[in-house]
């Protein structure tokens, strides 16, 4: 069974940030990254389609929980599960 972990992310945590925590993680683990209402820096699709690229090349699961409708869109667009 794959280890599960969750990163509470900040409102003002940028995708360098966000990339590093990636990193920081168990490999091959699930990663959910848990978005606070105002955060920005993920409604950006290029932003996300980064963050998607480094779970992949650190060999994580991504998943992201987002109470911001526009987030989870782009979210999934980029490739990622998102869930309310």
């Amino acid at each position: 069974m794959r280890p599960i972990e969750v990163i509470h992310l900040n409102r003002q945590d940028s995708v360098d940030v966000i990339r590093e925590l990636i990193y920081s993680a168990t490999p091959g683990a699930q990663l959910w990254l848990a978005v606070p209402w105002r955060a920005k820096v993920l409604r950006d699709l290029v932003s996300l389609k980064r963050i998607k690229r480094t779970a992949e090349m650190a060999g994580i699961e991504l998943c992201l929980a987002s109470a911001h409708f526009q987030t989870r869109i782009l979210a999934r667009e980029a490739g990622i599960p998102a869930y309310f």
